[in-house]
């Protein structure tokens, strides 16, 4: 087997015989000689032209799908619906709680004080005391007035005959003081206790001593009631019930 490693010179070709005879006779073929060493491979030829371009192959798969685009800028705002029919009337609501009652009017004005009748001439035998009448109803309180001057002292009187002597009395004036007022009540009913219907009620402001006219409204053997124009406040006036 000859080695093909290396390479081996071609061999020259093998002179041509005679032809034996010049005819077209051609004599047996001789055997064939062994085969040489191959040659050196020879130089790379000149590149071929370009052949023509093939066929378009067939349609690629179909690519992933790509990512969602930006979201478009919203379109403008439709025009308004026609309005809907009118409701039910509701209900009618609970009714409001009753308001404040008003303030009381102002008082009236106290009436005209009726004339004084005439003083009666001085007896020397006192006369009965009539029966007391009946209280009359009372009327609404007015204002209290501003006190009056006090008068000027009138002249002395003659002096009378001495009366005979009376039986010998208690030298002690049964009496009763209280301060009054307290902001609230009106009337107020002064209890005395001195167990008697004739009674003198003196009456005193306790700011600045000065003499207010009673007005008294009612009269027991025990109390007496006084009627004020304005609440006394606390302890305004002392009262001084003198019996008899």
């Amino acid at each position: 087997m000859v080695d093909q490693s290396t390479p081996v010179a071609p061999l020259p070709p093998a002179p041509t015989g005679p032809s034996y005879p010049p005819t077209t006779y051609v004599g047996p073929t001789g055997p064939t000689g062994p085969i040489g060493q191959q040659g050196i491979q020879g130089i790379q030829g000149i590149q071929g032209a370009t052949s023509a371009t093939g066929a378009t192959g067939g349609v690629g798969a179909t690519g992933a799908t790509g990512s969602t685009g930006a979201t478009g800028s919203t379109g403008a705002t439709g025009s308004t619906g026609a309005a809907g029919s009118t409701g039910g009337t509701g209900s009618q609501g609970i009714q409001g709680i009753q308001g404040l009652i008003g303030p009381t009017g102002a008082q009236g004005r106290d009436g005209s004080q009726g004339v004084q009748g005439p003083i009666g001439a001085d007896s020397i035998v006192p006369g009965p005391t009539g029966a007391q009448g009946i209280q009359g109803l009372q009327g609404p309180a007015g204002v209290q007035g501003i006190q009056g001057l006090v008068g000027a002292t009138g002249t002395t009187g003659l002096t009378g005959p001495t009366g005979a002597t009376g039986a010998t009395g208690s030298t002690v004036t049964p009496s009763f003081s209280v301060n009054i007022g307290n902001g609230v009540t009106n009337p107020v009913i002064v209890t005395h206790g001195l167990s008697s219907l004739k009674t003198t009620v003196e009456l005193f402001s306790n700011a600045d001593n000065s003499t207010v006219i009673p007005n008294v409204i009612g009269r027991t053997t025990s109390t007496v009631t006084l009627n004020f124009a304005v609440i006394p406040t606390t302890n305004q006036y002392n009262v001084i019930v003198v019996g008899y």
